[in-house]
Parts: C-alpha cells; structure tokens; sequence
C-alpha cells in the first residue's frame, strides 16, 4: 500500500522498479521481489507468472522486502543522492563545513564563493566520523512515529466512512419510511372510494415516488458525499505525505547499511538521512503540535429526575454528531439519559444494574458496560427520533468496569484485565492482564478518546449536575 501511494506524487524517485514492466510494458512500478538466480526484480503481479527455478524458487529465491538487504545497490538511488535538489542536472562534488551543505559547482560558485571550509566530498567523508549506530537508531525511531502517524490517518478515515455509512443508512431508512406511508396513503384512499374514484394513478405513484427519491438524492447523499470527501482531504493529504516520508527515509537508512565502506556515498547518503530525519520531526510536530488546552467558561444543567431515588453520579457521556449528549447514571438510579442540544432532559431508559461505563458505537448508538455482584453485561441503546430504545445484550463472564469501542471492536476492562470482543458478543482475545493487586486499571477524573488520545469536553461529578467546559 505505501508504494502504490507513494508513486502517486510525479517527483518521487522509484529506486527499485519491476524489470518486466519497465521492459515490456514501459511503466514503472515498485519492486517487491529480487531474484537472484536471473538477476531480476518483480512486483506483485509479475512474481507469480515466474516460475522457471521450479520447486527450489519458492524455497530460495526471491528475496522479498524483509530481505532488502540482500538485494543489489540501487543505482537510481545512487543517481537521486548525488543529484543536486537546487541546480538541476548537476552533480554533487563538494561540501560547506561552514553552511553544513552539500553542493555542486554552481552552488559554490553563487553561494559558497567566500567560504573558505569547501572540500571535495571524499575528503570530507574520509575527514567527518559519522555515528552510524545513532544515526541508524534515530532513524528507526523516525520510521515508527511516521507509520504510527499513517496509521493513525487511517483510522481516522475509516471512522468517518463508518459514522457516513451509518448516517446515509438512518437517512435511507427515513426515505424508505416516507415511501411508505405515501403507498399505505393511496392503498386507504383506494379501498375508500372504490376502483371507479381512484385517487392516485399508478402513473401518479410512480411520478410521486421517483420525485422522492430525486430529492433525496440531491438534497442528502449528495451534500453528505461532499461533505465527507471534505473531510477526508485533509487526511488523506497527510497519508500521502506519510508514505513519502517513509519510503524515502526507508531507503536511505538501507542505503547507508549497504556503502558503509565507501566514503563519499555514504557521507552523502548520511547527510542527506539527517536532513531527512529533520524535515520528518518537523512534519509530525506540525500534524500532531502540543495542544495547551484552555478552559474558557463552564455551565452546570441539572440532570436529576423525580423518579430518581438517589443522588446522581455521571459515569459516563457520549456526545452524539447532532450535538445531543447520552449521560450515564452509574448511581442507584441505573439510568441512561438523552439530553438535547440545550441540555435539557427529552429521554431516558432504564438498565439492569449499576452503570460503570458508556462509549459511542455509531452516531446513534452507544454501548453501556453495566455491572454489579451478580449482573455483568453490556446493554446497547440507540436514539430514535430523541427517543432512547434499548435493544440487544451481551453477557459476560467477567465484570464490565469499562468499555471502549476501537476500530469495529469492543475493548472491555474487568478491572486487572483488558479483553477484545466482537460486537456480537464473541471474545476475540485477552489483551492485557496485570493480578499484582485487587484492582489494577486507573481511575481518572474525566474522558478519554481511544482514538484522538483527546480527553472529552464533559466532565463528571457525584452530585445532580453535568458540567461542560469550552
């Protein structure tokens, strides 16, 4: 996936390209394989129509990338590294001790004439001791935080295409809704005026029904679309530029490991790694900055309800895309209650016992962790029209001190272990466990995000009252 991505951008160098698509189809793409026997690289798709070493190719041949180190010097690597970035088509023969930079003749000659450290790249390989060690760990530590980053841009993608798919299906219900009535409308006028006063044609019906579709067409899915390739952007800008960043690092750092011996290419090939590195760190402070958080003002909306028979402790919130919040009254009252977009009270529903946690599945459904002596279950509760129905449940096995939903998944904490369900209720594995104590999981005040590492805009307390800082 990163090479395909990365050979999106015109300027990237492909360093190690199929030698059967350069050949006879005049395209490049990005290498996956070298075979040593024949002395040819292959991607994806040419590697299976090669099969002339018989039974011991598979065994032997190819090298794929997790043998990388195997595989010839790049020449077009070779080529990229001595390339001036500022002169184009010139070399680079020459190195600023005093500016720190590689240069070519045209670049000493305009920027470099009065500096008196310039020495020939192979003196100043043979002259500068590199700390490969270091250098090959920063670069490894770069690499991680750079796929973190990509990886993290993907989920955030998925997210939305999950909270869009989810959204078009409450819209698509709607619509399916109003198709209906309009049919049950005519069915009724029908049968009340007889077969010789028929209301609606079925000309009519069928105009009546394509002109609902058309504008819910227009006037939903198509607004949704954009709005969501709008969100997206941004994203997928900051993938892209990820998967440069890595593949253009990642070769550079194999580059290294393969002329260590060779002064001048490996001199270069370490600056340039440096420069790398920088220009890497510098990406991922501005995509992911340090973010002081300030609170502005508060306000306090009381949530307590005459039937409820003890004092109110907010458990858990979920904030709703339509800016409608779920709290969740982990007190006596074992309560879930639906607050609209001025906090005020429009529902509630009950649970089966104590409320230990609450976390958002789909715009308009949320997953309660509900727990006590004898009950541990986790009970899901959809919005309906600012309307909180309860619907399916999952019995566990262990207790349900919080839950999390990650990726389609459920995370639940049993208070020393962490575990993976499905949402069907099927245990996918243990991620964690820690018995060094009676309870070993970390109580904070506040909310955390699983996916944003963000904590959320709602706090709790133990008395009547949410309170919500800006």
């Amino acid at each position: 996936m990163a090479t395909s991505a990365a050979s999106r951008d015109s300027d990237v160098v492909k360093y190690d390209c199929c030698t059967i698509c350069e050949k006879e189809r005049s395209v490049e793409v990005y290498a996956e394989f070298y075979c040593k026997r024949c002395l040819t690289y292959f991607c994806r798709t040419c590697i299976n129509s090669h099969r002339q070493h018989g039974w011991w190719f598979n065994k032997k041949y190819p090298y794929g990338m997790d043998k990388i180190m195997k595989w010839p010097l790049s020449t077009k690597m070779e080529s990229s590294l001595f390339a001036c970035v500022i002169h184009k088509g010139q070399k680079l023969k020459m190195y600023c001790r005093y500016h720190s930079e590689l240069c070519c003749s045209r670049c000493v000659e305009r920027y470099h004439r009065q500096c008196i450290q310039v020495t020939t790249l192979t003196l100043a390989g043979t002259r500068t001791l590199t700390d490969f060690k270091n250098l090959s760990v920063r670069t490894e530590n770069t690499l991680l935080q750079i796929k973190q980053c990509q990886i993290h841009q993907e989920d955030r993608v998925k997210s939305l295409n999950v909270s869009y798919n989810e959204h078009e299906r409450l819209i698509v219900d709607g619509m399916r809704l109003n198709i209906i009535s309009f049919l049950l409308l005519c069915e009724t006028s029908t049968v009340n005026k007889g077969h010789k006063h028929i209301q609606y044609t079925v000309n009519e019906m069928r105009e009546k029904i394509k002109n609902l579709l058309a504008d819910f067409e227009k006037s939903t899915v198509k607004e949704n679309k954009i709005e969501l390739t709008i969100k997206k952007a941004p994203l997928m800008s900051v993938r892209y530029r990820c998967i440069r960043f890595h593949y253009e690092l990642f070769h550079l750092h194999v580059f290294i490991q393969k002329v260590r011996d060779k002064s001048d290419l490996s001199f270069i090939a370490s600056k340039k790694c440096q420069e790398k590195i920088q220009l890497s760190d510098t990406f991922l402070k501005e995509t992911f900055p340090n973010h002081v958080l300030t609170v502005n003002g508060k306000s306090e909306y009381y949530v307590r309800i005459p039937s409820d028979s003890d004092t109110c402790w907010i458990s858990g919130a979920c904030v709703l895309p339509d800016r409608q919040v779920m709290v969740a009254d982990g007190s006596n009252n074992n309560k879930v209650k639906l607050l609209d977009q001025q906090y005020q009270m429009v529902s509630h529903c009950d649970v089966a016992a104590h409320i230990e946690d609450m976390c958002l599945i789909t715009p308009s459904e949320v997953a309660v962790a509900v727990d006590d002596d004898d009950t541990h279950e986790v009970q899901f509760i959809t919005v309906t029209q600012r309307q909180l129905v309860t619907g399916r449940k999952l019995l566990l096995q262990h207790s349900c001190k919080g839950i999390a939903h990650y990726q389609g998944d459920l995370l639940i904490a049993d208070g020393n272990a962490l575990f993976k369900y499905s949402l069907s209720g099927k245990q996918v594995c243990r991620l964690y466990q820690d018995r060094s104590d009676t309870w070993t999981d970390s109580q904070t005040s506040g909310r955390w995000d699983v996916k944003s590492r963000k904590p959320s805009w709602i706090t709790y307390s133990s008395v009547d009252w949410v309170k919500c800082s800006v």
